[in-house]
């Protein structure tokens, strides 16, 4: 490699940690329990359920190992998740309370995250062109972490626990 293509590369990674430091080296937070970084654990209930009343019923249900990674920057918080063996990423800066807007595979969606206590986060997401809304609820009870998922009447669960 020559070294204007390093030094390019040098200079990406630089501008891409101050737009987004690591959240790896965020410590956890007494305000908002939830920030950290979690791992996946493998158990799930009733996932199959929630896919199907998505609209998903041919989709592999099983869980990924998927990381969440939620930090404080300012008045702003961060959600990262990142599942590699479906190579999926993902980005979201958000304020309590405050609506926000994304997409996914070109469908767009809403979302909002509010805090109901220290230990609970909820994410409303609202899909239009599916007419679809999911409420997701993020308990923390020590060093694991519930997130409930619910979408009409179906309800699912998968496990974390901090890294």
């Amino acid at each position: 490699m020559n070294a204007a293509f390093i030094f390019a590369l040098v200079i990406i990674a630089a501008v891409s940690a101050e737009d987004h430091p690591s959240p790896a080296t965020i410590a956890k937070d007494n305000e908002h329990l939830w920030i950290g970084k979690w791992k996946s654990t493998g158990r799930q209930e009733h996932f199959e359920d929630f896919m199907k009343a998505l609209g998903l019923p041919n989709h592999d249900v099983h869980d990924p190992a998927t990381t969440h990674e939620l930090w404080k920057e300012g008045d702003k918080f961060h959600h990262k998740i990142a599942a590699p063996e479906v190579n999926y990423k993902k980005h979201i800066c958000f304020k309590l309370g405050e609506e926000g807007k994304s997409s996914y595979n070109g469908t767009e969606f809403t979302f909002k995250y509010t805090e109901q206590a220290s230990t609970d986060l909820t994410m409303d997401v609202t899909m239009p062109g599916y007419n679809k809304t999911i409420v997701d609820i993020w308990h923390v009870d020590g060093d694991e972490l519930v997130k409930t998922f619910k979408v009409a009447q179906v309800v699912a669960k998968r496990w974390y626990q901090r890294l």
